[in-house]
């Protein structure tokens, strides 16, 4: 299959987390929003009147040392396809988002909204690190804050786990 290569200027910032030392890993995350970003893709498609962007198949969006991996990615805009009116974006299927090999994050939906710079991660999430593995059913990236919530809201009464190692 032919792959798509695409370098996009967009604030997709929500992807890109620094490397904020093993200390604070567990707990914040910060920004890299100075270098492109580049999405490779199988397959790319636009619906100009819903103004969405898609990618599908082996998706991979970088910004320097940062990652995300996923099966579909959507991009939302408002009325253009220009930075101004992004608003939110959507990844579906095997998303891992990693950061210098050094923070991971595992689920199977996200999504991000520009305006709130916030992640919302559901569907057997994990939060992997050097010092620890947290697993829940769904994680709240808040990007303002760098506050991170793991928890479970299924019905099954699984409680969130975790590993700290030394």
């Amino acid at each position: 299959m032919t792959r798509v290569n695409l370098k996009i200027i967009l604030f997709i910032s929500l992807i890109y987390l620094s490397n904020s030392g093993v200390s604070q890993q567990l707990n914040s995350f910060a920004l890299e929003i100075n270098e492109s970003y580049e999405i490779t893709a199988e397959n790319m498609y636009i619906e100009r009147e819903n103004h969405i962007i898609a990618f599908s198949g082996n998706v991979e969006l970088k910004q320097g040392i940062a990652r995300l991996k996923t099966d579909q990615l959507e991009l939302f805009f408002k009325y253009n396809f220009d930075e101004e009116n992004f608003y939110k974006m959507s990844a579906s299927g095997n998303i891992i988002i990693k950061n210098n090999d050094l923070t991971s994050i595992y689920g199977n939906f996200a999504n991000y909204s520009v305006m709130e710079k916030k992640l919302i991660m559901t569907d057997g999430v994990i939060l992997e690190n050097q010092m620890s593995t947290i697993k829940g059913n769904k994680l709240i990236l808040d990007l303002n804050s760098g506050k991170i919530e793991i928890f479970d809201d299924e019905l099954d009464q699984e409680r969130v786990k975790g590993v700290l190692v030394e």
